[in-house]
């Protein structure tokens, strides 16, 4: 009951701590403990996931998510350990590879080729955004037949591989042309 009153709590941190404007993503996908249904366990284990698109609020959540942890545990008797592992941060475009590549797609494909989309707050697994000028886009896969209309992550995802050409011929002019820049250029 411990694990359970924290976790509804920690969600507070989304819906009460946080400015509307912002945004954050708060998880727990795994979640152990016990034996038998009937035994009250001496621990659980919880693990999830944070997501943020600001840096500062990214900073913030781990603070926020062990005091509520601590003081929840405390309160209702018990003890808790929280380990916060910091993955990678939100992935930002540059301007000038933003600019660069939407000047590359409109070249190659034609103005009506590139969608723009809000930010998502999906998990990637690397991003150097902050320490390299980079640019972040998405390659449409969804065929038009049944086979490929399914996004990634859903469990009848099959990519429809005529779009490689499409990825493969965007990443040779778009290299071509930002390594014809001089490294001043990216500021």
């Amino acid at each position: 009951m411990i694990a359970a009153q924290a976790l509804v709590t920690m969600q507070q941190i989304v819906s009460r701590q946080t400015d509307p404007l912002d945004s954050v993503v708060l998880s727990f996908g795994k979640i152990e403990g016990g034996t038998k249904n009937n035994i009250i366990p001496d621990s659980v284990r919880v693990e999830g996931t944070v997501r943020t698109m600001l840096p500062e609020t990214r900073a913030r959540m781990e603070e926020r998510m062990r005091a509520i942890a601590e003081g929840v545990a405390e309160g209702l008797g018990g003890s808790c350990k929280l380990t916060y592992h910091y993955g990678v941060p939100s992935v930002k475009n540059a301007d000038v590879p933003a600019q660069v590549f939407e000047e590359t797609v409109d070249s190659l494909f034609g103005p009506e080729a590139l969608k723009k989309v809000i930010p998502a707050m999906g998990g990637e697994d690397f991003s150097f955004s902050e320490q390299v000028p980079s640019v972040f886009f998405r390659l449409g896969t969804h065929g038009i037949d049944d086979r490929t209309a399914y996004a990634n992550h859903n469990n009848r995802f099959d990519v429809d591989e005529d779009a490689f050409l499409y990825g493969i011929a965007t990443f040779i002019e778009l290299t071509n042309r930002l390594t014809a820049m001089e490294p001043g250029e990216f500021e």
